[in-house]
């Protein structure tokens, strides 16, 4: 079974900057290990047969159409060999996976006659998933939203039919029935962002049926996503930071795909200041070390010959002035790297896009003036004052764009000395060496706030570095991990050092600790690897 994503959207209900018409083909190579210890290799030749199937219509951004009356093509032909452009690697990214399952949280309304809109309680990005049965050839339409008509302003409560506003019309799912008993259905290459589904064409289970219309069995939403492992926790005694955290975190979650995403609806686009802005944040609750890298090489292959770095990438669509380049935007090419060595250690990032990155620094110098880079968006969707959101408005453009310039032509100078390309390199790799995979940490919990407990952690290369504190009557206490290989300083707003106990002992007399100071009201503490309950009367 054959999708088109953004390969091709000849054809689409729905196109959204990208017009792409690539010739539908594939390249496979499946490396099979039997229980016997036997292998076999397949890969697509000319012995292979093909025939249509039944997806009859498939947008990355519009919905599926699937008439599972042709599960089987009618006719086989022999596959013709063709030549493509690509070449065949595995996938760095972690695959797009299947998580939580949503049922309606409610009786479906009838906000019309015959048709039924189903309430999943959370908006994400997901598939629609069906048991139906009916008479073979009748049709069910599945129409995903975000919102209702007639809610009021900031307030998902409307009543009536799905409003598609948020993510794009035409866009929806059919699914033609085969009358073969009960049937199930979820679409294969395509996914959207909503919280409602509305259908036609069919009743839900226990409804009145005159028109003996297909009778709906079930229907859910399945959350789907990267399967990027989960490396972070947080959690807090205010429920409204818990609450802001899980918010932000489905948010996050739904943006996770090949590329990181703006929006699961009407884009799917992998908008490059996304990517680094968010990835500091993301990196504390997941691991992003393949997705990341499978950006950076995104970028690259859509890097310009003469070394700019677009706003988006992969580079499907052909936006205009500021939208096809803005430095702020192409910086991730640069910052991203460095990120990724800075969170992971790993070097072999910063050699994949040294060239990359130098060129990009050479582009905004070479195209700038008295070293003011060409600018664009500038700070993107300030806003105030009456005046609409989008381009910079009180901010001048080309500020910012120097700014990003300095910072990306640091980041190279740092990366050469990294890998050794500068006769300085000596003077400065310690230097560079030191936040490098969380080698030197920074403990400092919000005590001053009316947060009475918080806890959280992070799986780090060298290992889990986790914080659990609570305060009381003027008394608090901070558990810690740091793991081996590391140091920490720890800052606790005690009133002097001497009322800081570690495990019982006098801080200064406590394993590990090696060097306490007073610094603004609260006790500075230096620690090395290990496990430390420390208990401090609050300042």
């Amino acid at each position: 079974m054959l999708g088109k994503g953004f390969y091709n959207t000849q054809g689409d209900r729905r196109i959204h900057g990208v017009r792409s018409k690539g010739e539908l083909m594939t390249i496979l190579q499946a490396s099979l290990e039997y229980a016997d210890g036997k292998r076999d290799v397949i890969v697509t030749d000319d012995s292979w047969n093909v025939g249509a199937g039944p997806i009859n219509h498939c947008a990355i951004l519009a919905g599926s159409d699937f008439d599972s009356r042709l599960t089987e093509p009618a006719h086989w032909s022999k596959a013709i060999v063709t030549n493509y452009a690509g070449t065949l690697r595995g996938a760095e990214s972690p695959p797009m996976a299947m998580f939580e399952r949503l049922s309606p949280i409610k009786t479906a309304d009838e906000p019309e006659p015959g048709v039924f809109v189903y309430d999943f309680g959370q908006n994400l990005s997901a598939i629609p998933f069906i048991k139906v049965r009916g008479e073979k050839g009748k049709l069910v339409r599945i129409t995903p939203a975000e919102q209702r008509h007639q809610q009021t302003d900031r307030h998902n409560n409307g009543t009536g039919r799905v409003n598609q506003a948020g993510v794009g019309k035409p866009n929806y799912y059919e699914y033609t029935l085969n009358g073969a008993g009960l049937e199930s259905w979820q679409p294969q290459f395509t996914y959207g962002g909503f919280q409602y589904l509305e259908i036609t064409g069919a009743v839900p289970k226990g409804c009145p049926n005159p028109k003996n219309l297909p009778v709906v069995e079930a229907l859910q939403s399945i959350h789907v996503r990267s399967s990027a492992t989960k490396v972070g926790s947080f959690s807090c005694s205010n429920p409204m930071f818990n609450q802001i955290d899980k918010s932000i975190d489905r948010a996050v979650r739904s943006n996770l795909a090949h590329v990181l995403t703006d929006c699961p609806t009407r884009e799917k686009l992998g908008w490059l200041e996304v990517s680094y802005l968010m990835g500091p944040s993301i990196s504390r609750r997941y691991d992003l070390s393949r997705l990341y890298a499978k950006i950076t090489r995104d970028i690259r292959e859509s890097q310009g010959a003469d070394g700019v770095m677009y706003t988006v990438a992969p580079n499907y669509p052909k936006f205009r002035n500021g939208f096809r380049y803005t430095p702020e935007w192409g910086a991730a090419g640069i910052v991203i790297p460095w990120q990724l060595y800075r969170w992971y250690g790993d070097k072999r990032i910063l050699r994949e896009n040294f060239q990359a990155m130098k060129a990009f620094v050479d582009y905004m110098k070479n195209t700038g003036k008295d070293l003011i880079p060409k600018a664009g968006l500038g700070d993107w969707y300030d806003y105030g004052h009456g005046k609409r959101s989008g381009r910079a408005k009180f901010t001048p453009p080309e500020l910012t764009a120097m700014a990003t310039f300095y910072r990306c032509t640091r980041i190279v100078s740092k990366t050469a000395k990294v890998l050794g390309e500068k006769d300085d390199a000596q003077n400065y790799q310690a230097l560079a060496d030191d936040s490098v995979a969380f080698r030197k940490i920074i403990i400092k919990p919000a005590f001053e706030t009316d947060v009475k407990w918080a806890k959280g952690h992070y799986d780090a290369i060298a290992g889990r570095i986790s914080v659990d504190w609570n305060k009381k009557n003027g008394q608090c206490s901070l558990n810690v991990s740091i793991p081996a290989n590391t140091t920490a300083t720890v800052y606790l707003p005690a009133k002097n050092g001497t009322s800081v106990s570690e495990s019982g002992k006098p801080v200064k007399q406590a394993a590990g600790v090696t060097s306490l100071r007073m610094l603004n009201g609260s006790a500075v503490i230096q620690i090395e690897s290990g496990q430390y309950s420390f208990v401090f009367q609050y300042n």
